[in-house]
């Protein structure tokens, strides 16, 4: 019999190669899908990072807008957080491993308002905003993302030609007040306040020529403070020591009219190095890192304490240059001339015996009132100086001198002081003002001498004076104003405005005269005033005008009175040459304040905006 023999099979070695070939690309195919799903992961969470870095990045950029529109200016930026506030630094910042880079783009439109790449109208309130962020993802795999967005600026407060701001202090609180104005309905608006400061005296505000921004000042005892507004937000800028008692003004404002550039000048309260400057560019807004603190400077025409500070701008729309004038503690007169980056200075004082109140060999001897002004003439950019001169007396006159520019910033002032024709009073309180369409240039003065009023108009080349156009004007005291001028021009007729306080029975009203292009003629008569405002002034301390720079046809006039009430009444004059006083509707009652700090020296300041 046959054995059934078993044969035992195994696995070749083709079989065995088989099955591990097999098993390593199972194995490498799940681990390549394993390593690619850690790689997505990681590249999804790192492009989500990415995202909201970028994110954060065009809410800084919205955060440094809120603070002021004007921080928006075209270029490529980093972010920064130093001392809790979004601001921007020169170059792209880091975020770890991210290069975070924010690109700021300015923004055209089309004649239906829609945004082009190019060939369009810039929008000066629209911005385009960038958020680049780029890492490396590997040694061989960079990675960026961009998120893009516009910012508007939708707070602008909406002005049209002929509104303004008025700026003032109230006693009690440390907050400045200010009004805005409307044209349209000829409305000052509801009291509001600017920001927490001081209690405030000596106001002055000047309006951007390039944009909607406002630069005020304020003395508080002898500390002088400066406010920005971009339209919608008060900021406090910077602050320095002035000195003074708040009888003169030490510090004064202007802009350069091509460049926007803004410049304060200011006293140090010191007799070297009399004056102080600082400058902000036109292409940065409101904030006090904006702001460059210049180097003071002495003149050669003045060793004292500087007391009296003015500055003027040559508005042709090509010229950056500004004038200054300023009085010192010995009576002193002196001017400069600012190019745009630097100042040149006369080699010698205008005067040395500057007009004064009262007894002027008292001691010291400062020129309490405002006995000097100056102005530019509107076509030529000559610069006009005037003040009164020789101390307290009858028959003083007014003084004049000239600086004859051309191409800007140049200009050579006349060999000496001249004598305005036909002025045979002192002038102790003064006004000049530019026609705004000539080289005409009106004077008026009062002198505390004989309490005479006196007026001129310069032609472009000469003065034509009258004397004793009133003879019974209110006594200048220290840090009053009784007398102020402007313009009106409707068509092709053109006025000149000088308003002064009469001391008749019906002082107070509006008393007047107008320059009608051949002499000066009085509106009404001293029994018979050319408005009786409602309500009546009371005793009259500071004046003011300002001729409106879009509606030539109307001004505002302003005047503080003894008991520290604000009343301001509008003068429109139609092309016949007709003119109409209105009281302007007060939101807060029947004055625009029955508390002010105080009401002389320049207590107030009204400023029509000039741009738009």
């Amino acid at each position: 019999m046959f054995k059934r023999k078993t044969v035992k099979k195994g696995f070749s070695v083709v079989e065995v190669i088989l099955a591990v070939f097999m098993f390593i690309i199972i194995a490498a195919t799940g681990v390549a899908t394993v390593i690619h799903s850690f790689s997505v992961n990681r590249q999804a969470e790192e492009e989500t990072q990415a995202t909201l870095i970028a994110q954060e990045g065009i809410e800084g950029v919205r955060s440094i807008k809120n603070q002021s529109w004007g921080n928006l200016t075209a270029g490529t930026y980093g972010l920064d957080t130093t001392g809790n506030v979004w601001s921007f630094d020169a170059g792209p910042d880091n975020v770890g491993k991210f290069l975070r880079t924010i690109v700021i783009s300015d923004v055209q439109r089309d004649v239906g308002g829609n945004i082009v790449a190019s060939g369009g109208t810039p929008d000066p309130d629209a911005k385009k905003i960038d958020a680049t962020v780029d890492w490396d993802f590997s040694d061989v795999r960079a990675r960026s993302i961009t998120l893009a967005t516009y910012l508007t600026n939708f707070r602008k407060a909406i002005s049209s030609a002929g509104d303004a701001l008025l700026v003032y202090g109230r006693t009690g609180s440390s907050i400045p007040r200010f009004n805005v104005y409307s044209n349209a309905s000829n409305t000052f608006s509801a009291n509001s306040d600017t920001v927490a400061g001081a209690p405030g005296r000596n106001f002055v505000i000047k309006t951007s020529p390039t944009k909607q921004e406002a630069i005020a000042a304020y003395v508080d005892s002898s500390t002088l403070r400066i406010l920005c507004f971009d339209g919608t937000t008060w900021t406090n800028e910077w602050s320095v020591t002035v000195g003074g008692t708040g009888t003169t003004r030490r510090f004064d404002i202007a802009y350069e009219y091509q460049s926007g550039d803004a410049i304060v000048l200011y006293s140090t309260d010191a007799g070297t190095g009399e004056l102080d400057y600082q400058t902000k560019s036109g292409s940065l807004g409101c904030g006090s890192a904006n702001w460059v603190d210049q180097t003071a400077f002495d003149s050669p025409g003045t060793n004292g304490v500087v007391t009296w500070v003015k500055l003027s701008a040559d508005s042709r729309a090509s010229s950056d240059v500004i004038a200054a004038a300023w009085a010192d503690m010995n009576r002193d007169l002196q001017a400069a001339i600012w190019s745009g980056s630097s100042w040149t200075q006369r080699t010698s004082a205008l005067e040395t015996t500057l007009e004064c109140r009262g007894n002027c060999t008292s001691s010291p001897t400062i020129p309490n009132g405002d006995s000097f002004d100056i102005d530019f003439e509107s076509l030529s950019g000559h610069l006009m100086v005037v003040w009164g001169s020789g101390g307290s007396g009858t028959a003083n006159g007014a003084w004049y001198n000239k600086c004859d520019g051309g191409s800007p910033p140049s200009c050579t002032w006349n060999a000496s002081r001249t004598a305005i024709t036909s002025m045979a009073n002192d002038a102790t309180s003064l006004d000049i003002s530019s026609n705004p369409n000539s080289d005409e240039i009106l004077f008026a003065s009062i002198g505390d001498g004989g309490s005479d009023l006196q007026a001129a108009r310069w032609s472009g080349s000469a003065w034509t004076g009258t004397n004793d156009l009133d003879t019974s004007a209110l006594t200048p005291v220290a840090g009053a104003s009784f007398v102020a001028t402007g313009w009106l021009i409707n068509g092709a007729t053109t006025r000149g405005i000088v308003v002064f306080d009469n001391s008749s029975t019906q002082s107070q009203r509006i008393h007047g005269f107008v320059w009608n292009g051949s002499t000066f003629v009085r509106q009404g008569t001293d029994s018979t005033p050319w408005f009786t405002p409602t309500p009546l002034f009371g005793t009259p301390r500071w004046y003011d005008i300002q001729t409106d720079p879009k509606n030539k046809d109307k001004l505002m006039f302003l005047v503080s009175n003894s008991v520290n009430d604000l009343f301001a009444k509008r003068l429109e004059m139609d092309s016949a040459g007709v003119f109409t006083w209105t009281n302007p509707t007060y939101a807060d009652g029947t004055t625009l304040e029955a508390n002010l700090v105080q009401s002389t020296t320049s207590p107030f300041y009204f400023g029509y905006w000039r741009n738009p």
